[in-house]
């Protein structure tokens, strides 16, 4: 046939990539995307600031002082801008607030101090972790495209990694 490895490569990823690009009216509102047991929320405003809140529960933790798994709930503001087809979100990490439920954690026996300071230590260090972030400047670049309905969205990240973005109603 004679077609050339980079034609198909070409081919293959133009018919790949149907949707529409972003443009702000259709970006704006709540979006949800889940990766196993986390929930990621987006809420994107009007003024290019948006909001982001992960939920999740981690696997099944078993140490010397308890077993279980951990449920937590970080959530941080930040800015959103377009740049060509791509979506930037700058987050605040100065903003960032973290939850931690120990419910369904359980202690061993005679534990329950220990449980309690852990709990803490670890919100500390997970609050102290995205204070350092906040200090290097992130940015996060995806290329966005919306399906025809505008209620999917499909996230490609730099390393090609591609996320399915819902709305919510």
């Amino acid at each position: 046939m004679g077609i050339a490895d980079q034609e198909l490569e070409d081919y293959v990823s133009n018919i790949s990539k149907k949707g529409t690009p972003l443009k702000r009216p259709t970006l704006l509102g709540h979006w949800v995307l889940t990766i196993g047991d986390q929930t990621n929320e987006y809420d994107f405003h009007g003024d290019h600031s948006y909001d982001f809140t992960i939920d999740y529960a981690s696997a099944f933790m078993k140490t010397m002082t308890f077993s279980g798994r951990l449920k937590m709930k970080i959530s941080y503001g930040g800015d959103w801008s377009f740049q060509g087809d791509s979506l930037v979100l700058t987050p605040n990490y100065n903003t960032v607030d973290v939850s931690v439920d120990p419910s369904a954690l359980v202690p061993d026996e005679n534990m329950q101090d220990s449980l309690d300071a852990w709990v803490i230590r670890y919100r500390e260090q997970t609050m102290d972790n995205f204070k350092e972030m906040a200090d290097k400047g992130d940015k996060r670049t995806f290329k966005a495209l919306l399906d025809s309905s505008h209620d999917k969205m499909e996230w490609t990240e730099s390393d090609g990694t591609v996320r399915y973005l819902k709305r919510k109603k």
